[in-house]
């Protein structure tokens, strides 16, 4: 059968995935219900209609061509790997103390609101190896400093919701990372791990929403201003000290924190986890690279692309929870606890690997040359949009998606095996492609009021869920706005200028706020 045959109802699959997701929010279902829309299309008779369907024929389709060889294919076996080694790491240091240790240390400088926000925002890029521990690690430590500084509650849960997930996205060695190399892995035939993760590497300067989002705090800090609801909160505790809106429903009961008892050792346990963790990625990247061989070693220059990422990466991961459990045991920690956590820690990660796998099937469904969905969708973007907003479309269809699902990574999941063909098809950088889905999905994970991360960061510190939602999606929206624009801009100029022209709408929007108030203050006078 020639490719396009089935025209509009190659859509059917990611159509049905979008849709499932969107109305159960079960992304697991949604994937799978998608993959066996598109096996059964597969084995559909057009010549016969409706009656040559046949769903256990798809099924067996899907899970004999698609679901089985996803699994069974190395790289993607390797990434899956990676994730439980990631998932280990991260449980053993919430276990030993370090990360929560680490956000004490830091506090004890705060001293007046503009601290505050850098403080935050720091102890948020440290922590980027999990966005939930941050969430739930810093709103607790930071509660009491911010109620002291007469800060709002409303502006702590906004400061660690946009540290979490927009700081974890942009770090190759974290789970995230490794999730979106599987996905680009599965649309790239015949890419190496290495290359996967150079290009996701690459695409980070096109990652507009998280970078828009992180600078969006200092900007914020350094004009010392507010605008929405946000403004009035803040103007709430100033006035009168009270640290909620009058009938709020807090998400978590206030616990007083104490500093965790040899706070500065523990600090470095997390310290010397991750030198652990960048050193052994190192040396797995210059061995699987080549640099090392003998008697023809590979160039440095060439290394990065011919090395093992994922099982560099992997090492390294290895080694800094080697490291962590050292310390652990040596303060007294059983091994046998050590041991049992990190394999607590890795299990939890499996309704992610479910998912994954449910991804790369889909992927493989779109590109099946006898579907064709990936050559009808660059057909219709051809007629019906210019090139240069197809990145920006991407980013807005990918917000819209992951706002109504509250998930990035299944947003990613589904956006990712028809946005990176289509750029190709049509000549857009793969790194712009990349960081319009990752922006996208980022979107809903960062401000949707049914998003874990979101939520986590209410309970964190212990603010209302809606008023948190209230007062963030102002400042998401203009980073949204701005990230639109710069996938505009970048798509025209064909380089990374559109990060400039995001942090610009950024800062001439609050200077153009802090210039109106200052203007009306001075005129009152």
């Amino acid at each position: 059968m020639e490719p396009h045959d089935f025209g509009w109802i190659s859509l059917l699959p990611p159509l049905v995935a979008i849709g499932l997701a969107v109305w159960t929010r079960h992304v697991f279902l949604s994937l799978f219900t998608g993959i066996l829309v598109g096996g059964s299309i597969l084995n559909w008779d057009p010549d016969r209609g409706i009656i040559s369907v046949n769903p256990l024929e798809g099924f067996v389709t899907v899970m004999r061509d698609f679901v089985v060889p996803s699994v069974g294919n190395t790289d993607n076996a390797a990434v899956l790997i990676l994730l439980v080694c990631i998932s280990g790491f991260v449980a053993l240091m919430q276990l030993s103390g370090a990360m929560t240790a680490f956000a004490f240390m830091a506090s004890r400088h705060v001293t007046n609101p503009l601290r505050a926000h850098v403080a935050v925002w720091f102890s948020g890029l440290v922590i980027f190896f999990s966005d939930t521990a941050n969430t739930l690690i810093l709103g607790p430590v930071y509660t009491p400093i911010f109620d002291r500084l007469r800060i709002s509650r409303e502006k702590l849960a906004y400061l660690i919701d946009s540290t979490a997930s927009p700081v974890a996205v942009l770090v190759p060695t974290t789970s995230w990372g490794a999730y979106i190399m599987g996905l680009i892995i599965a649309e790239n035939a015949n890419m190496t791990s290495g290359e996967a993760m150079k290009t996701l590497v690459s695409a980070i300067p096109y990652q507009f929403y998280a970078l828009g989002s992180l600078a969006l705090i200092l900007i914020l800090a350094f004009f010392k201003t507010d605008f929405g609801p946000m403004r009035g909160a803040e103007r709430r505790v100033a006035e009168t000290g009270e640290l909620f809106r009058k009938g709020a429903t807090p998400l978590r009961i206030e616990v007083p924190q104490d500093v965790p008892e040899d706070a500065a050792n523990k600090a470095w346990t997390m310290g010397w986890g991750l030198i652990g963790l960048f050193a052994g990625t190192i040396v797995m990247f210059l061995y699987t690279g080549g640099v090392w061989d003998r008697p023809d070693p590979t160039p440095l220059k060439d290394a990065i692309s011919n090395a093992d990422g994922t099982l560099s990466v992997m090492l390294g991961f290895i080694v800094g929870s080697l490291v962590i459990g050292g310390r652990m045991i040596a303060r007294k920690t059983k091994g046998t606890k050590v041991v049992d956590e990190w394999i607590k820690g890795g299990a939890a990660i499996f309704p992610v690997l479910a998912i994954l796998v449910f991804a790369w099937s889909l992927g493989a469904i779109c590109n099946n040359d006898n579907l064709g969905t990936a050559g009808y969708v660059t057909q219709i973007a051809q007629q019906s949009l210019p090139v240069v907003w197809i990145p920006a479309v991407i980013f807005l269809v990918g917000a819209a998606m992951s706002f109504a699902t509250g998930t990035s990574w299944g947003s990613y999941a589904i956006l990712m095996p028809i946005a990176i063909p289509l750029g190709n098809d049509l000549g857009i950088s793969q790194a712009l492609v990349i960081g319009s889905v990752l922006s996208g999905g980022l979107f809903g994970d960062h401000c949707s009021p049914i998003s874990d991360t979101t939520i986590l960061a209410s309970i964190g510190s212990a603010s209302d869920l809606m008023d948190h939602v209230r007062t963030q999606l102002p400042y998401a929206l203009l980073a949204a706005l701005a990230a639109a624009i710069a996938y505009y801009v970048a798509a025209k100029t064909g380089s990374a200028w559109g990060l400039a022209a995001c942090i610009a709408v950024l800062v001439a929007f609050v200077a153009f706020i802090w210039m109106m108030r200052r203007g009306r203050a001075s005129a009152s006078t």
